[in-house]
């Protein structure tokens, strides 16, 4: 059980924690306890956005985490869901902000999701609550 400063969630070589509690907009999440920060950005009634790293990172840099805001009433959930994207799926955004894979150099690594009160990255969007999906 993760405590209430870290993501439940970790695969492969890399955990991302947060640093405080409740997530909110704008709260810097770290990877792999590095110095590269970003930001988790949350909109929309039941916030959470996608989490995305460097497929092919620099020798001299660690795979760079990003996690794009989406909201459970924007067209950009539904593709995702529609595409039945899976963790290592290659993503970008479109010119209108919508996800969808259209990049190689971008791989899903989860759902960051906030209720206001704890944070969880999870494996699929599969495993959304159905009231995520309207």
């Amino acid at each position: 059980m993760a405590n209430e400063n870290t993501f439940g969630y970790h695969r492969g070589s890399f955990t991302l924690s947060v640093k405080k509690n409740p997530i909110a907009k704008g709260m810097l999440v770290t990877f792999d306890g590095s110095q590269n920060y970003v930001k988790a950005c949350c909109k929309g009634e039941y916030p959470f956005g996608i989490a995305l790293r460097d497929a092919n990172p620099t020798k001299d840099q660690d795979a760079h985490i990003s996690i794009q805001p989406l909201s459970c009433t924007d067209q950009s959930a539904r593709i995702l869901l529609d595409d039945e994207v899976k963790p290592g799926d290659s993503l970008g955004l479109s010119d209108e902000g919508k996800a969808k894979k259209l990049t190689k150099d971008m791989l899903f690594i989860g759902i960051a999701l906030t209720d206001g009160s704890k944070g969880t990255l999870v494996e699929s969007l599969t495993t959304l609550p159905q009231n995520f999906v309207k």
